[in-house]
């Protein structure tokens, strides 16, 4: 039989073993609110319930949104505040052009991406130089090459005793080579029958 109230009037002699079942569904033998029968959803919305009642986690998450900018909270953001919308220029963004000839009156960290020459170069505030590393000329000498596709390497310099042939396995195509004995027989070859 579920617990419940005694009814007056009609519980005599058994209203106090009724009214024990009841109390005891939440209560102790000493009167005290059984462990863990306060749950949330018996807690009023908006209840004043101090910090230290709560378990530890939800009170250290409480301590972390307490200090979190507090100390030096954001009032303005590029001197708009409210709900701030930036625009590039807001930002002093880096302006990008793509030309077969060089921007004129560029802005230092100006972008240029040379198309006739298939690289990115950055206006350093006197003169345009490669952006990016790996396009970067590291020796004199030096030959850019297509790989195809629109795409380009750096051929290393040769020594002094190569020469620039078509071949090897390079994605370029081009190798340094020797000359050989029949290098050199081809060369007379063509220069005995040329006009």
């Amino acid at each position: 039989m579920a617990a419940r109230l005694p009814q007056p009037g009609s519980d005599d002699g058994v209203w106090g073993n009724i009214l024990n079942d009841f109390l005891s569904v939440a209560h102790n033998n000493d009167g005290t609110l059984q462990d863990n029968i306060i749950t949330d959803a018996n807690i009023a919305t908006g209840a004043a319930i101090t910090r230290t009642k709560l378990d530890a986690s939800t009170q250290a998450s409480l301590n972390k949104a307490d200090t979190a900018l507090q100390s030096s909270p954001v009032t303005s953001v590029n001197s708009k505040t409210g709900a701030v919308s930036l625009t590039a220029s807001d930002l002093g963004a880096i302006k990008g052009t793509e030309a077969t000839s060089a921007p004129s009156s560029p802005a230092a960290n100006d972008l240029w991406y040379d198309s006739a020459n298939d690289l990115w170069k950055r206006w350093d505030g006197s003169t345009w130089v490669v952006s990016d590393s790996s396009n970067t000329y590291t020796a004199a000498g030096q030959i850019r090459v297509g790989t195809g596709s629109g795409q380009s390497e750096l051929l290393a310099k040769g020594t002094t005793t190569t020469f620039l042939r078509v071949g090897g396995a390079d994605p370029s195509g081009l190798q340094w080579g020797t000359f050989t004995f029949s290098d050199s027989v081809g060369i007379v070859g063509n220069l005995m029958t040329a006009k």
